[in-house]
């Protein structure tokens, strides 16, 4: 880009774009004269372009509903990644000689996102996985945030995992909603030490939770003063890597973690009754959708709040 300057010469504009802007040389971007920003497409344009791609194929058989559904649990997908999903849900079905179905796209939107799906696990694990992703889905719906699925259909690195879809328009978030967060994350962990005791029910499937929740607890202190124990200051994390203060900050978020975990705890002691169906209906079904959990968790229960969705927010 050297020389462009030169006044014998017409004036040259040069663009580039990148869906990986954070991986760029500074020195590079120096060089810019202005960085413009397109965010990923928002719910409207993003149903827009599912209904034209899914539903002016041939044979195709998928609804309108689930298109919807599938629109608003891909928030941050760019239109490249959700072509990558037709594309894959396309040669699924070619694969299948089958029509294309809302199940052939949801099969291919979770593959595309998670992972291939493993092989099932050992009846016992099996159990154990529904019993821990209940544990969140539970909490998660006695909190009003209940999921838009549960699975125990393990991908990547997960054995199953709960799905909340998101609320793109929010980005503020109060302390008790973190908290909340907090303790839907610890949620797998309470299932598990409520059915397998205090010491059989630390297990290693609590590991990607614990640090979620870590990571909000620490972000709570450090950045948004919402510690009586720390004080309302902000600490930049590359300070805070050994020495008496990292010490504290660790200390008072293993106190928020232990603190959502034992609520979450007490939370399904008194709801022990849904926990077991909704654990049941996972190991019968693999798959439970916010209708499945209408009808298993609101059956004896009609004082649950109102269903609000909304995701943990990337902190």
């Amino acid at each position: 880009m050297d020389g462009f300057g030169n006044p014998t010469l017409r004036p040259v504009i040069l663009l580039a774009a990148t869906n990986l802007a954070e991986h760029l040389d500074n020195a590079l971007l120096r060089r810019f004269d202005r960085v413009i920003e397109v965010p990923p497409p928002d719910r409207a344009a993003r149903a827009a372009y599912l209904r034209r791609e899914l539903l002016n194929r041939q044979l195709s058989q998928v609804s309108e509903t689930f298109i919807d559904s599938i629109a608003g649990r891909s928030a941050g997908m760019t239109i490249a990644n959700l072509r990558h999903v037709v594309n894959e849900a396309a040669v699924m079905a070619a694969r299948q000689e089958s029509p294309l179905t809302d199940e052939i796209v949801g099969e291919a939107f979770e593959k595309i996102r998670m992972g291939e799906a493993k092989k099932t696990p050992d009846g016992e694990t099996l159990k154990r996985i529904a019993r821990h992703e209940a544990g969140h889905a539970l909490i998660g719906w006695l909190t009003g945030n209940p999921p838009v699925q549960v699975t125990i259909v393990g991908r990547g690195s997960a054995g199953g995992y709960v799905e909340k879809e998101a609320e793109e328009d929010k980005i503020i978030y109060t302390r008790s909603e973190l908290e909340q967060m907090i303790c839907q994350a610890m949620g797998g962990r309470a299932a598990e030490l409520l059915y397998y005791g205090d010491m059989n029910g630390l297990s290693t499937g609590v590991a990607s939770d614990l640090k979620n929740a870590t990571v909000w607890a620490e972000r709570m202190i450090r950045e948004f003063g919402m510690s009586d124990e720390i004080g309302q200051v902000f600490f930049d994390a590359r300070y805070l890597q050994d020495g008496p203060l990292a010490a504290r900050v660790s200390e008072v978020a293993e106190h928020i973690v232990r603190e959502q975990l034992d609520k979450a705890r007490e939370m399904l002691k008194a709801h022990r009754q849904e926990l077991d169906r909704l654990s049941s209906a996972l190991l019968d079904e693999n798959r439970l959708d916010r209708s499945d959990l209408e009808r298993i968790l609101a059956a004896d229960d009609k004082s649950v709040p109102e269903i609000a969705s909304g995701p943990p927010p990337t902190l």
